[in-house]
């Protein structure tokens, strides 16, 4: 082989590399919330990220000259990706160019914040400090962001953002309160509960309710997840956890009794976890729009896997999903429910009839048992991403001064801090112990 194939073959094998991260990334972001990922799933999708990014990395100015192309051409992936290359690069040029471009819009803004998210600490914190201190509300956001990837206090920094007229700036620092665990900035946060602007009272709602139970933020998150808003499956999940047993049953059967809340009734009968509401979730799963969801919740009260239990059903009817795995797929409107199994009512209702006595109505479930620190700490390990999510709010609700574990951050990086064997990472159980059948 020649010089000048020999270059060739090099710049074809980076071109592969700047490929592959794009996909991987833009798969990454549905991946953390999908609900056929477990922690050995990410881990393995991340270490294939990585190696790509390694990749870009050791290219050079090729490398990065294939970056700055993906800036403008690959959305919030390729600010991330070009944005990687060029922190780990400590070049300032290419470093000031991807922040200028990725804060330029807020849905580019993710990827930088990602970027920053993404690299280890030791490495990302002094430009995350740079941008926290930096006058521009775009930038200090995206810094903010990235520190709550890390869970990395701002400090004082955090109490002026809180004061800040931006509102963008404000609703996303009173959100990292609830995400810190601060509880010294909860009074603080409890002020904007009741904001006009709506974005200011979901953040500062939220991070009240989850960390106090405070009775006019969980009302404010009752009426966002009664809303239209996108945040309302967000704000059930912590409504739902965090309201006294008795008032979230009620809640529960009024949504349950209400025709315009029929999915979010099922959501939430899986985050309250009652196994009182069993035999109500199985009426539900002859209905084509509600039977996977409700399949679903069945799960994170039983901690039953349908698939392994040999009780999934047939579709109950034809249509052609969105976009699975690949974000190069046309189509951009996806099925929400894609990934969930078809769940079989009459074998769910047989397998519920023999094993209904193993679980303790009027009790708080989640994954098959009720709810102890002990028992979150595996799902967190063995659960899938949906399930690990549900498990660190209700540890959040338990440890109120504790942050929040971030279940989105790579996948190396939760196994360290979980202190598994490094050995074991690609190889974790697929699931918590699923109760006897």
């Amino acid at each position: 082989m020649d010089r000048t194939d020999s270059l060739t073959a090099i710049s074809s094998i980076v071109e592969q590399h700047a490929e592959e991260a794009v996909f991987l990334a833009q798969q990454r972001e549905r991946a953390i919330r999908a609900p056929h990922y477990f922690l050995r799933d990410l881990v393995k999708l991340d270490y294939r990220l990585d190696a790509n990014l390694d990749g870009l990395r050791l290219a050079g100015e090729t490398g990065w000259g294939l970056c700055e192309r993906m800036l403008a051409d690959e959305g919030p992936a390729g600010v991330f990706t070009a944005a990687v290359v060029a922190i780990s690069s400590g070049e300032g040029d290419r470093i000031e160019k991807v922040v200028e471009f990725g804060c330029a819009q807020p849905r580019l803004a993710r990827g930088l914040a990602a970027a920053l998210g993404w690299l280890p600490l030791a490495d990302a914190e002094p430009y995350i400090d740079w941008l926290l201190a930096a006058k521009a509300p775009a930038l200090r956001r995206v810094g903010l962001s990235a520190a709550m990837a890390h869970r990395k206090h701002p400090g004082r920094l955090l109490v002026e953002m809180i004061g800040q007229a931006d509102s963008s700036l404000k609703a996303r620092a009173l959100r990292a309160v609830g995400e810190l665990g601060l509880q010294e900035a909860l009074d603080r946060a409890a002020r904007f509960v009741d904001s006009a602007d709506e974005s200011i009272k979901a953040a500062a709602s939220w991070s009240v309710a989850l960390r106090s139970a405070y009775p006019e933020a969980l009302a404010v998150m009752r009426s966002v997840a009664e809303s239209d808003s996108p945040l309302g499956n967000k704000a059930l999940q912590v409504a739902m956890r965090c309201m006294d047993f008795g008032e979230a049953k009620a809640w529960q059967r009024y949504l349950a009794e209400s025709t315009d809340h029929a999915r979010l009734a099922i959501d939430g009968a899986g985050a309250l976890g009652d196994p009182a509401t069993v035999n109500w979730l199985i009426t539900r799963m002859d209905q084509p729009a509600l039977a996977r969801v409700a399949g679903n919740a069945f799960t994170m009260i039983t901690g039953l896997n349908l698939a392994e239990a040999h009780l999934e059903g047939k579709p109950l009817d034809l249509f052609e999903g969105g976009p699975d795995d690949d974000p190069r797929d046309g189509r951009v409107a996806m099925d929400a429910d894609v990934r969930l199994p078809w769940p079989d009512p009459v074998l769910i209702e047989r397998w519920w009839n023999v094993n209904r006595d193993q679980f303790a109505a009027g009790t708080r479930h989640l994954m098959g048992k009720a709810i102890t620190l002990e028992w979150l700490g595996e799902v967190i390990v063995k659960g899938l991403q949906p399930q690990r999510t549900a498990a660190a709010l209700e540890l959040a609700v338990l440890r109120p001064d504790q942050p929040l574990f971030n279940v989105a951050a790579p996948g190396f990086r939760q196994a360290t801090l979980l202190r598994l064997p490094q050995s074991t990472w690609v190889n974790l159980p697929r699931s918590p112990v699923a109760p006897a059948q």
